[in-house]
C-alpha cells in the first residue's frame, strides 16, 4: 500500500505555490533587512515568520509572470506515462529472463557445430568460473598468475590441467587477450582473420551468457579477484594426475561478485532490454512534444521516474522471493526469479541522469535568482 500511495503522490502531485511564495518573501526580506539587523532563527518556518515582520507576503507567480520558463513542468499525465513505461520495462525484463535459456539454445542452432565450445575460461580449477575471463573491460590487463591452471584435455572422466604460462609458452602474468588469441586467433589464415575469429567467438559467448540466470560479472569487477595457489605437491600438474575436487588446489575468490550475485546484480540481457525500452519510449514521447531547449531536461525527468519505477518493482520482486532464495540456497541451488534483481546497470543510468539534472537545476536556479532580482529592482524603480 505504501508503494501505491507513493505512486499516487507522484502522479497526482500539485505545484506547491505556498513554498514558492515563502521563498520569494524570504528573498525580499534579505534584500531589505541589513545583515546586522537580522535575527538568528532555528528553522525555515521561523525565518519566514521573521521575514513577514519586515515585508508583506510575496506572490511568486505574479512577480515572475514576465520571466522566461526555464523548464517544462511535468504534468500528472506525463508522470503517469513515465510510470507506465517503467512498469512495462519490468515486464519486458521478466519476459527476457523467462525465455533466456530458450533463446540461448536457438543461438546454438544457428551456429556451426562446435563454434562456441567450452574453452579454458569456462572450465577451470576452482568454483565460480565466471569470475575468470568474463569481464571484457579488463581483457588487456595481465592479472592472471602464470601458474594458474587451465583445462587442456580429458583423461577418462577426469579433467587435465596445466599452468597457463606453460600452455601459452609465456613468462610473467597473463592477460585474457593472450588466452583468447592462443585458442581462437593464432591458427587463423591471417592476423586479420584471427582478430575477427576472436571477436566472433567472444561476442557469441557473451551474448549467450547474458541470457542465462547467472549473467556476466559487472565491468571491472575482476580487479577485485584474488588468486591463491594451495597446491603443495610438485607433481600437481602431472598429466596423469586425477583431480577429484577442482576447488581444493587453486582458488579464485571475489567477495564483491559473491555479494552482487546474492542479489542477482550481475549483468543480464534483461537489464539492457528494459533500459533500452525506457530510453526509446521516453525519447519518442518527449520528441513529440517539440520542447526545443527544454527537451533534454524534461527527458531526464521522465527517465528518472521510469527507471525509478522499474527498479522499485524489481527490488520488490526480489524481497518477495527472499524465502525461496533462502530455502533453495540450502540445497545448493539458486533459482532465477524472472525480473527479480538488483538492477545495477539501470541504477547507474538513473544516478547519471539525477546528477546531470541536479547540475542543470543548480545552474538555472542561479540564473533565475539573478533575473528575479533584476526584475524586482526594475519594479521598484531602482534602475
Amino acid at each position: 500500500m505504501k508503494f501505491l500511495n507513493t505512486l499516487m503522490d507522484v502522479i497526482f502531485f500539485e505545484k506547491d505555490n505556498d513554498f514558492f511564495d515563502k521563498e520569494a518573501t524570504i528573498k525580499e526580506y534579505f534584500s531589505i533587512c541589513p545583515p546586522e539587523k537580522r535575527k538568528r532563527v532555528a528553522n525555515y518556518d521561523e525565518l519566514y515568520r521573521e521575514a513577514l515582520k519586515y515585508v508583506s507576503k510575496q506572490n511568486f507567480e505574479e512577480n515572475t509572470k514576465n520571466l522566461e520558463n526555464y523548464f517544462y513542468e511535468m504534468t500528472s499525465v506525463d508522470a503517469g506515462i513515465a510510470i507506465c513505461i517503467g512498469v512495462t520495462a519490468y515486464f519486458i525484463a521478466r519476459e527476457v529472463d523467462k525465455r533466456g535459456k530458450e533463446w540461448e539454445g536457438k543461438i546454438d542452432e544457428l551456429l556451426p557445430p562446435g563454434f562456441d565450445k567450452n574453452n579454458p575460461f569456462d572450465t577451470k580449477i576452482g568454483k565460480n568460473h565466471r569470475d575468470f575471463g568474463h569481464d571484457t573491460f579488463t581483457f588487456g590487463l595481465k592479472n592472471i598468475p602464470n601458474d594458474f591452471p587451465i583445462f587442456v584435455d580429458k583423461m577418462g572422466k577426469s579433467n587435465i590441467y596445466m599452468p597457463v604460462g606453460e600452455v601459452l609458452k609465456k613468462s610473467g602474468d597473463i592477460s585474457m587477450l593472450d588466452i583468447i588469441w592462443y585458442y581462437y586467433g593464432k591458427g587463423a589464415k591471417s592476423p586479420l582473420a584471427g582478430v575477427f575469429n576472436c571477436a566472433g567467438h567472444t561476442i557469441v559467448h557473451f551474448a549467450k551468457d547474458l541470457l542465462t540466470s547467472e549473467g556476466v560479472p559487472l565491468p571491472f569487477s575482476s580487479l577485485l579477484s584474488h588468486y591463491e595457489n594451495l597446491a603443495e605437491e610438485e607433481d600437481f600438474f602431472s598429466l596423469g594426475k586425477e583431480l577429484i575436487d577442482d576447488s581444493d588446489e587453486y582458488t579464485l575468490t571475489n567477495k564483491f561478485n559473491r555479494l552482487i550475485e546474492k542479489y542477482r546484480g550481475n549483468m543480464k540481457a534483461s537489464d539492457f532490454a528494459s533500459l533500452g525500452f525506457i530510453e526509446g519510449m521516453n525519447k519518442l514521447y518527449v520528441s513529440a512534444k517539440k520542447l526545443g531547449e527544454k527537451e533534454k531536461s524534461f527527458k531526464r525527468d521522465m527517465k528518472i521516474l521510469s527507471m525509478g519505477t522499474c527498479i522499485m518493482i524489481q527490488l520488490s520482486s526480489l524481497i518477495f522471493s527472499e524465502e525461496q532464495f533462502i530455502s533453495s540456497s540450502e540445497r545448493g541451488t539458486m533459482p532465477m526469479v524472472p525480473g527479480a534483481k538488483l538492477n545495477v546497470i539501470m541504477t547507474g543510468a538513473l544516478m547519471k541522469n539525477m546528477v546531470q539534472e541536479m547540475g542543470v537545476v543548480v545552474k538555472e536556479r542561479h540564473k533565475v535568482n539573478m533575473d528575479y532580482s533584476e526584475r524586482i529592482k526594475e519594479a521598484k524603480g531602482e534602475k
